[in-house]
């Protein structure tokens, strides 16, 4: 399937809150290999948003010697982080079936970002 870096973020930060759970072999095996494959999708994101913020440390001082960063170069960043989230990239998800699992230890909020990768049917 195709997402974008946007939905990966979320979906990464889901199942890892949901890796936490006790659950069987099989799901977590399968959270596991869900986890790795969209890790090694967002790890570049995070290098070159890295990047960017680094550029933004090389900003302007004002008269008392305070770090500023000037709005075009804030504008800037933010246009170059949401072009970089807005990036589609083809990614190897499984579907989780919880459906006879006890998950009574996960939130809403935990499982949100990945709610579209599990099955409780």
């Amino acid at each position: 399937m195709t997402i974008t870096m946007e939905k990966c973020i979320e979906a990464l930060q889901g199942f890892n809150k949901v890796a936490s759970a006790k659950l069987p072999f099989k799901q977590t095996y399968m959270i596991a290999k869900n986890i790795k494959s969209l890790e090694s999708i967002v790890a570049p994101f995070e290098a070159k948003r890295n990047e960017y913020i680094e550029d933004l440390k090389t900003a302007s001082y004002d008269e008392d010697g305070k770090q500023v960063v000037p709005d075009e170069a804030a504008e800037k960043f933010r246009e170059d982080v949401r072009a970089l989230l807005d990036k589609k990239y083809k990614v190897d998800i499984e579907t989780i079936n919880l459906k006879e699992e006890d998950c009574s230890d996960l939130t809403a909020s935990d499982i949100k970002g990945c709610i579209d990768y599990i099955n409780v049917e």
